[in-house]
């Protein structure tokens, strides 16, 4: 299950829904939670918090002195973070093998380069 590999000390998104919460009461959540993400993708609609980010400056150093001393943080939902974890899981071996399939001949036109041109 998604919900059990969010890391708990994650700053919530814009939606305010704590990392902690989702880990720890994943089970409980689970059944609503899929409910949820399964309409969203069937509707083909994201509800609009969960595509919003904050950016928050995070220091670079322990002392910043000007803008430069800040990186820019992006504060996403997790639950858009578990769908998209979810959706990736579902497409990454489709996309895996049709890239194996439409890249072979270049492998082995590559190959077979790097072979004749050693002799």
């Amino acid at each position: 299950m998604e919900l059990r590999k969010i890391k708990a000390r994650k700053a919530p998104g814009p939606d305010g829904i704590s990392s902690r919460l989702l880990k720890t009461c994943a089970d409980q959540l689970c059944s609503i939670l899929l409910y949820m993400l399964d309409l969203s993708l069937r509707l083909g609609k994201v509800p609009q918090i969960w595509k919003t980010s904050c950016m928050v400056p995070v220091p670079k150093t322990s002392h910043p002195k000007d803008f430069g001393d800040y990186r820019p943080v992006a504060l996403t939902s997790h639950l858009m973070k578990t769908l998209e974890r979810l959706v990736l899981t579902h497409l990454r071996p489709l996309v895996s093998l049709k890239w194996i399939h439409l890249s072979l001949p270049t492998k082995l036109a590559l190959e077979w380069k790097t072979q004749s041109s050693s002799y």
